[in-house]
């Protein structure tokens, strides 16, 4: 019988392959908007399924380490793309090219997220595995808070600066990061951090589809 978190899993996976589909379709591949929403759901997709083989104390633990180093590098992923996202969308050339500028700084860190750095080893708690963090934890934090701040940031002066659709993709956006994003790092990142405890991390991008339907509603 199957474990009916794979069943979820397996149902939000495909979902998210027929959103980006969706949004590729009658000349959509051609728009950086809709291409930036295949990538990020392409991040999704994959830290998904991640997070649950690498929490599944059924799963080896060498391949639980493998695990994580997709669930951290495909999150911090996900939020370069949401970056890159709403600062096309603020309007904004000076905001575009800064975000371009931290570019490779960011995707340096990314990589690194997938090796030991970040997630060294696993170790049972209960019935789950939990992440025995590397050296390179509090720089991937401190970049992946930065990032979430900044998005924020950005969206205020969009919405300051914008009118007509891209005010409305804004405001759905928002609306979106506001309810998503804290839930998502508070149970996947700040909980198990702080206390050691990952009770919650099998819940923590669930969230994070909220934001995905506000991405292809904008």
């Amino acid at each position: 019988m199957l474990n009916p978190y794979v069943v979820i899993d397996m149902g939000i996976v495909i979902g998210l392959i027929v959103l980006s589909i969706l949004a590729l379709l009658h000349g959509g591949h051609r728009q950086v908007k809709n291409q930036l929403f295949v990538l990020f759901t392409v991040f999704v997709a994959i830290w998904i399924p991640a997070n649950h083989t690498g929490n599944d104390i059924a799963t080896p633990p060498d391949v639980a380490v493998i695990a994580n180093y997709f669930v951290f590098s495909c999150s911090f992923g996900a939020m370069i793309v949401m970056l890159l996202f709403v600062s096309r969308l603020s309007g904004s050339r000076k905001i575009l090219r800064f975000t371009h500028f931290l570019l490779p700084v960011l995707i340096a860190i990314g990589v690194l997220a997938a090796t030991p750095l970040v997630g060294a080893d696993v170790e049972l708690q209960d019935n789950i595995y939990g992440v025995v963090f590397g050296p390179l934890l509090p720089v991937y934090g401190a970049a992946l808070l930065f990032m979430i701040a900044s998005a924020f940031a950005i969206i205020g002066i969009g919405l300051r600066q914008t009118k007509g659709l891209a005010h409305n993709q804004l405001q759905v956006i928002a609306v979106s990061l506001g309810v998503s994003l804290p839930l998502v790092v508070t149970l996947s990142f700040i909980i198990p951090s702080v206390t050691g405890l990952f009770a919650f991390t099998e819940f923590g991008v669930s969230p994070l589809l909220l934001l995905v339907a506000g991405l292809y509603d904008s």
